[in-house]
């Protein structure tokens, strides 16, 4: 398995790259260390590395997107791939494919971040990385993080904003 910076390949920086600068969005990008491969046939993917506050790498979410064009063709969203069957969609964490033995607890993604801000400056959390990203491009002086998913709003996951201030 190889994964790749993530302009190279990924349908994601494709994507935002038609709305904000090229350069912006690399900076963005690599702050969050997002990196890109392709999986089984899925093309472009983004793999959101979920990095915790002591620089461990806990696990990487693989996602599949693509493009939404309007009728004229100009791209005006990103979607996560669904399965042929309309159902299935394409998530794949990097540790699973390595099939040995791995104690998977996930963290928020971005959660490195805190090692570059005050303990007064606010955090904002939002439920999928591709929002943490894109809110990232829109105000880039504030710190977003994202749950990965309603399962993670837990205690363990939670516990490192504990002292923060928090925007949800």
């Amino acid at each position: 398995l190889t994964v790749h910076p993530t302009r190279l390949y990924s349908t994601m920086f494709s994507f935002l790259s038609e709305y904000w600068n090229y350069y912006m969005v690399d900076s963005v990008l690599r702050r969050y260390n997002v990196g890109s491969m392709n999986l089984w046939g899925w093309k472009g993917c983004s793999v959101f590395w979920q990095i915790d506050r002591n620089f461990v790498c806990r696990t990487g979410k693989i996602m599949e997107y693509r493009i939404v064009n309007d009728e004229e063709g100009i791209p005006v969203d990103i979607k996560r791939v669904k399965g042929e069957d309309g159902g299935y969609p394409h998530v794949m964490f990097y540790h699973a494919m390595k099939g040995q033995n791995f104690l998977f607890r996930q963290c928020l993604f971005g959660e490195h971040l805190l090692n570059f801000c005050s303990e007064s400056e606010t955090i904002h959390l939002v439920e999928a990385e591709k929002t943490a990203i894109i809110c990232t491009l829109g105000n880039p002086n504030k710190i977003f993080m994202a749950t990965g998913g309603l399962q993670n709003l837990r205690t363990e996951v939670m516990e490192p904003l504990r002292v923060r201030k928090l925007i949800a």
